[in-house]
């Protein structure tokens, strides 16, 4: 017999018997072929770039949402001066999240 381990376990009985007969055991058809037919390495496909409309209404979206959570909080402490500080606090959480998302689905992959 061949190196080749079949997806299919096959007792031992049932491998001689087929390795006795005349015809040849089939390998399972992957759909893809064989490692040896193909000599060029095909790199992996990236995933797009996000459209530069589409990464301005986020940055506007999540900007607004930051407001908002500054105003609501502003106006449960009834302060307005720490209504700054929430802002920045969210804008810098967003953009660490946004960062943390850019690098898990943007960034390049070495070959």
């Amino acid at each position: 017999m061949s190196n080749y381990y079949p997806l299919i376990f096959y007792p031992p009985i049932l491998e001689e018997f087929l390795a006795s007969q005349s015809v040849p055991v089939k390998q399972p058809q992957t759909g893809f072929p064989p490692i040896s037919s193909s000599p060029v390495p095909i790199p992996p496909t990236q995933p797009e770039f996000p459209k530069p409309m589409a990464y301005l209404k986020l940055v506007i979206l999540s900007l607004l949402i930051s407001l908002a959570v500054s105003g609501i909080a502003s106006a449960l402490v009834r302060t307005r001066t720490i209504a700054p500080f929430i802002f920045l606090f969210s804008v810098s959480i967003e953009v660490i999240w946004g960062w943390i998302y850019f690098k898990r689905n943007y960034h390049q992959q070495q070959v």
